[in-house]
């Protein structure tokens, strides 16, 4: 995939945690101004949603939408990912106000991810690829906890390289 390129390719499991930036292949790209709106827009249907007041009301409304999105029958469950989009660009906010991140696309050879970032000490968190994990069941820890390992784990990182 070419850096001008930000055409989405075959998904890839992401970590859950800050990890250090891997080989010459990877690249972290700031969000160009298309890629602003659409978080943006992301945020807003997330505050609209009433998602945005804190973890625990974040974690309330994924509970919620993902219960009911559950007992739908298979046929019949609208695909997840708009909402776990929404979700996600909210969980980068949280990683972005309490832990200092910014907005970033990191591009490899398996795609390009919306993540959240601090490339002075190496960091890189994939916030939407989070709620996935645990929308799927693949991770049973809360989106509160969740975000609380993920700045702690940040801070460890940051008092580790002083």
């Amino acid at each position: 995939m070419g850096i001008f390129s930000r055409a989405q390719e075959p998904r890839r499991s992401q970590p859950q945690s800050p990890r250090p930036q891997e080989g010459p292949a990877q690249q972290v790209l700031p969000l160009n101004e298309a890629e602003q709106t659409w978080v943006a827009g992301l945020l807003a249907e997330g505050e609209r949603l009433g998602m945005t007041a804190s973890p625990e009301t974040l974690q309330e409304l994924f509970t919620q939408y993902r219960t009911h999105w559950w007992s739908l029958p298979r046929d019949e469950r609208p695909d997840p990912n708009p909402i776990i989009n929404v979700m996600g660009a909210v969980m980068g906010r949280f990683l972005v106000e309490r832990g200092g991140l910014e907005w970033s696309l990191v591009s490899d050879q398996y795609g390009t991810e919306l993540a959240t970032t601090d490339m002075t000490h190496s960091l890189i968190v994939f916030p939407v690829n989070g709620v996935a994990k645990r929308w799927t069941g693949e991770n049973q820890t809360a989106l509160p906890e969740y975000l609380s390992l993920v700045l702690e784990r940040i801070q460890h990182v940051r008092n580790t390289d002083l």
